[in-house]
């Protein structure tokens, strides 16, 4: 068992987790819930009564606090839980690695503290915003949180789709619940998508449902009205812009994808015409295979990412 397990428990509470989640929770020591995905904390229970079963956001999120601060000490209650045995698990609103900053400080933590962490994936805001305008993240999906599209200057391929996380959090550091924003907040947002598109690109504000009566929202518009926006748009939106002009299209390239002979060109063949198939223990064995180098290469790119700062 891995001294820290951060599972995405969805946006539905419960509904979401799957099998793997609950088989995780029965063996449970601590187990730190949100508040967000109501009435997880009962399910918890019910699975694994005798867990602890703790609330990641207690004495956190008063108004006016430092979200950095804040997500730094959540991070270390969960730390310390893990330095007095394994079995301690984090469930975290939507997926565990999609905007969330306890994650990464927790990974961060971890490494440090010699503790072993694994991840289970959840259902985020960008599967389900994707669901409800039923686009295809294979035609191309560009995800960025709306603060760091201005601070960074980031500029969106207009050929393909975008995903903008977190629209009204987009100018603040500090937890100021739900507000209402004001006249002129949204310009520098505004300002920065059009950069590369136009005023008359399209665009929605997305909500999807977070409890299982509640019907989703979705509300398309221009670019060019986004700043009128300001009274409507809250902190559980998410901005969906589709592609704004098709791509470029390679000819050559897709003749050779049109073509079954240019395919056998490229691909393994047996002495009686066959294609080789791969089984899926064949794919390990043939990457230990490889050149030694190309391994050791492999190992220390994946040390030298798994231990940046973030």
């Amino acid at each position: 068992m891995a001294d820290i397990t951060l599972v995405g428990a969805g946006l539905l509470g419960a509904r979401h987790l799957g099998r793997a989640a609950d088989d995780v929770l029965r063996s449970a020591r601590v187990v730190f819930c949100s508040t967000t995905n109501r009435g997880i904390a009962e399910h918890v229970r019910a699975l694994n009564p005798r867990a602890s079963v703790r609330s990641s956001e207690e004495n956190e999120y008063a108004l006016g606090m430092y979200r950095p601060d804040m997500y730094r000490r959540m991070a270390g209650v969960v730390i310390e839980a893990a330095r007095a045995g394994p079995g301690v698990v984090v469930l975290c609103p939507g997926s565990a690695v999609v905007v969330d900053l306890v994650t990464q400080h927790l990974l961060e933590g971890a490494r440090d503290a010699g503790l072993r962490v694994s991840v289970l994936p959840g259902i985020s805001s960008i599967e389900s915003v994707l669901a409800e305008v039923e686009y295809d993240a294979s035609g191309g999906l560009q995800v960025v949180l709306a603060q760091k599209l201005v601070l960074q200057r980031r500029e969106l391929d207009p050929t393909i789709a975008s995903i903008v996380l977190q629209p009204a959090y987009f100018d603040t550091l500090f937890f100021a619940g739900a507000p209402r924003s004001g006249p002129g907040r949204f310009e520098a947002l505004a300002q920065q998508l059009a950069r590369t598109l136009t005023l008359d690109a399209p665009m929605a504000l997305v909500i999807t449902p977070t409890d299982v009566d509640e019907m989703p929202s979705v509300f398309w518009f221009r670019l060019r009205s986004l700043g009128q926006l300001h009274r409507a748009l809250s902190p559980r939106h998410t901005l969906f812009v589709p592609p704004e002009r098709p791509a470029a299209i390679d000819p050559g390239f897709a003749a050779r994808i049109a073509s079954w002979e240019e395919c056998l060109s490229r691909v393994e063949i047996d002495g009686r015409g066959t294609v080789v198939q791969q089984g899926r223990r064949d794919v390990a064995a043939c990457f230990s295979e490889l050149p030694p180098e190309l391994r050791a290469e492999s190992v220390a790119l994946d040390t030298s990412w798994r231990s940046r700062r973030r």
